[in-house]
């Protein structure tokens, strides 16, 4: 999931590597194992959460309130995201699809549902919580 987080972004050029790199270096000490790989995730989420607009975080946040397993559908998102433009909505949802933050998949009626990854649900969820959202 991390390689296709990065790539997705280094794609629609969001973010500068060589920043992120520096930024893993320092922070996680030792081999990215079972005990610090939710840190390794965290620090990438917390850099491409920086590049997000407002409305594309809003978007994830919508989706984080579905369950992951049977997701959201575009109406679903549009009913949570009042705000957003409707004629705008399905084009970002699919620039967070290429992005490897959402996750497209046919549902049982055949209709698009979105969901995300259990480490970006998580990282969303803990966000939404804090006081202050990551910057």
């Amino acid at each position: 999931m991390g390689l296709n987080l990065i790539a997705g972004f280094l794609k629609e050029g969001r973010f500068r590597p060589k920043a992120l790199i520096s930024d893993l270096i320092g922070k996680i000490k030792g081999p990215v194992d079972e005990s610090n790989v939710y840190a390794t995730y965290d620090i990438i989420l917390r850099w491409l959460w920086k590049t997000l607009t407002q409305s594309e975080r809003l978007i994830v946040h919508a989706v984080s309130l579905f369950d992951s397993t049977n997701g959201a559908t575009a109406e679903d998102i549009a009913r949570v995201c009042k705000g957003l433009d409707p004629n705008r909505l399905k084009d970002k949802i699919d620039t967070l699809c290429r992005l490897s933050l959402l996750r497209a998949q046919k549902g049982p009626d055949t209709t698009e549902r979105y969901s995300l990854h259990s480490i970006v649900h998580q990282f969303v969820r803990e966000t939404a919580s804090q006081s202050s959202p990551p910057t």
